[in-house]
Formats: structure tokens, sequence, C-alpha cells
């Protein structure tokens, strides 16, 4: 049996349960065009367990009408939660590493929240501060992990925050600390953290905990958005009529079973003649072609990826080793040229210099000639009276350009 009650405002379809007393059958009542104010929530903190605070509602009007809208900040950061309906008299919140919460809670008809809403019920949570920010953590190598984290200015000196994962509930220390100037743990490096875990049965998030005192604070990351990929495997390059083909396989990941869709890849062409990027660009393929590349050059080309639509990483993986596509044959290099000119003039210079030294010597240190012995003999011989055939020459000096022997042939007779 349904009975239908109307009112006079604000036209609301709404199913309210009534159970008969006499003859135990459910009855719905429908509401049409009701108008009564909603009354702010009551809202209590009921539990604080592992980080988390539970939240409690209550309200006068009927539950089965009612949801709660909830939003909330923390109070060491400007940024709002974005707002949620609840339908459920609690909620959990997590504190993870924020010091305390603001939350505001009203009560709403749960078919149409937007239309009819109670005042907010404010509550303010303050938890012991907490004095690491910035915490991060990524997944490399498919089994290891590193996570980092910044110390607040006015931490006080004995602040030291130790690190754990957590598998369960078993608590693996940090095998390998990074510190800052002061001492102070800022980063943990764990290796093979996950080479013995079974894959296939890991769940979607891991946790790590950070420990201060007797104080801890958990806060979870997503394996599919924190993984570093490995290069991508069996890169390979062929040729087939002037044409260059690349292929690859996706890269080996933390997550197993992955389809080929969930990977882009990332291109680099490097020009090894200048060292400059020729060309840069992703594509969801595990092969390209290259149609445009000049055969008289040399490039180098490498591969990395990223998990896309299958996860929200922002994490690019390592580059692959480059491989050599061409080659130059420009012949010798200019500079080339320049060196071998510059050496051989340096080369020619020095022989020249040797000639000269070699041919000045020649000239200004060789001997004055001496008279052969015949002549020598023919001078000194009795048989020509020089005195008698040599003319009396006059007392002026004469410049004597050359030197005769003139056989007189009276002289010859008289002396005969």
């Amino acid at each position: 049996m349904k009975m239908k009650v109307q009112s006079v405002a604000t036209s609301r379809k709404i199913k309210v349960p009534l159970i008969l007393s006499l003859s135990i059958i459910q009855v719905y009542f429908t509401l049409e065009d009701i108008n009564f104010p909603l009354k702010a929530p009551i809202v209590n903190i009921s539990e604080v367990v592992k980080n988390s605070v539970k939240l409690s509602f209550h309200t006068e009007h009927h539950e089965d009408m009612t949801c709660y809208l909830l939003f909330y900040k923390y109070l060491d950061t400007n940024k709002r939660r974005r707002q949620k309906l609840v339908e459920k008299n609690y909620e959990i919140l997590q504190l993870h590493l924020h010091s305390g919460f603001q939350a505001n809670v009203s009560v709403v008809v749960c078919d149409e929240p937007e239309i009819q809403i109670s005042n907010w019920t404010q509550l303010i949570y303050k938890a012991q501060p907490v004095y690491i920010y910035n915490t991060s953590c990524y997944i490399y190598n498919i089994t290891s992990l590193k996570c980092t984290w910044s110390i607040k200015k006015e931490a006080p000196n004995d602040t030291q925050y130790s690190f754990g994962l957590r598998f369960g509930t078993d608590l693996l220390p940090c095998q390998q600390y990074l510190t800052n100037q002061q001492n102070k743990n800022i980063g943990c490096n764990m290796t093979d953290m996950f080479a013995n875990v079974d894959r296939s049965k890991m769940k979607l998030k891991f946790t790590v905990q950070f420990s201060n005192h007797d104080m801890y604070f958990l806060k979870s990351f997503a394996y599919r958005n924190i993984e570093i990929l490995n290069p991508p495997s069996n890169i390979s390059l062929s040729t087939k009529k002037k044409i260059l083909k690349i292929q690859w396989n996706q890269p080996p990941s933390i997550q197993e079973n992955l389809e080929s869709h969930c990977f882009e890849y990332q291109i680099k062409l490097l020009e090894m003649k200048n060292n400059l990027i020729f060309r840069i660009f992703n594509t969801s393929l595990e092969e390209h072609t290259f149609l445009d590349l000049d055969q008289n050059r040399k490039y180098s080309v490498q591969i990395r990826g990223i998990k896309k639509l299958c996860a929200k990483s922002k994490l690019w993986g390592e580059w692959s080793e480059p491989l050599f596509i061409g080659s130059d044959n420009e012949g010798i290099p200019t500079w080339c040229f320049l060196f071998i000119i510059v050496i051989c003039t340096c080369l020619f210079a020095v022989v020249l210099l040797y000639v000269l030294k070699r041919c000045n010597r020649k000239l200004f240190d060789a001997a004055i000639p001496v008279p052969s012995t015949k002549l020598k003999y023919w001078i000194s011989s009795t048989e020509i009276n020089f005195q008698k055939c040599v003319p009396v020459v006059p007392s002026e000096s004469v410049p004597i350009t050359d030197i005769e022997i003139i056989l007189n042939t009276d002289c010859h007779k008289e002396k005969k």
C-alpha cells in the first residue's frame, strides 16, 4: 500500500519506509514538495588509530533520507580536498605526514544533495607536530626503492626520523640512509627489496613508515605510479632498400603481464658531428621507420619508456645505450687541412734556413787560391829580368785593374 502525502513547497520525491506494527507490512511514503529545514550534524572524533582519525556523524533526521557532505584540508597546507558525499555515519581520514586537519560537515538529502543543505559543522583536529615534508619515493631497477624527504627549519635539534618499509605486519628497516650536513636523515636507499616478493600477489600500494621517538607516521604509494622503468629490451636496427627501421620490446616492470598499450616511448636522435639533438619525439608503437635521415651523416639513437595509459606515472625511464646510424663521409675535416699546412710551412722554413746557412759558409769562408807550381817556377826563373823589362811607372798612383805579363823581344835580344 502506498500513501501519498502532499505539502506546499519544493518539489521533492523521497521514499520513506514505514513499518506497520499490526500487520508487519512495510509501507513507503512518497513525499512530494516537502519543505523543512535540515539541522546541522553533530561531529565527533570516535577513534585515532595508526595515524588515522575516525569521524562519527549524527543527525536528528531519518538516516535513510539523509547523507553527509564532507570536505577537509590539512592544517599545514592551503590545498582544500574535494567535497565528498558520505552515506555512512562515519568517515576515516588519514593524517599521512600532516599535523592535523579542519573538517566541515553538513546534512543533505541523499537523492539530490545540491538542492537542500544544512548549516556546516566545523571540527579542528590537532595532532603532534610533524617536521618532515616533501616526501617522495620511486622504484628503480625493478626491485629497488629510494625515498627522500626534507626536514623543516623549526624542527628541534634532537629530531631524527627513521625509515621502514611495511610488508603486512613486518617492518623492514632502512638499509642505507642519506644524511644532510647536520647529520639528519633525509633519504633511504633499499636495494632488491622486491626481489623475493611474488609480484602476482602484490597489492596495488605499499606503505612506508617514518618514526621519531614514540611517534610514527605512515604514507602509501602506488607501485605503478612511482616506477622508473629500465630501458626497453631487444633494441635492433635493420635496413632494407635504404629504409632504416628500429624495433624494441617493452621494458621489464615490477608489474607483471602489462599490455603493450600501457607504455609510451620517447626516441632521441643525436647528430654526432655537432653533438646536437636532431630530433626527439614520442610514440606508442614498438617500432619506428626513419625516412628522412641524411645518409652522409652519423646519428646516435636512444629510447626510454613510461607507463602512461595504465598508470599515472610522471617518471620517465632510463635511456637505453646509444645505437649508431650512418657514417660521416665528408672527407678530412677542415682543421686537419690547416694543421697539415702549418706543419709543412714550418718544415719548409727550417730547411730553407739550413740551406742558406750552408751557402753563406761557402761564400765567405772560402780560401784564397794559390798560384800553381809551374807559375811559381816561371816567376822565380833567373832567365827573365823583370827589372829591365818592367817599364818605369810614374809616381802617381794609378789603380791597377789587370796584371799583364809582357814578353819583350827586344829585351831578349839585348841579353843575347
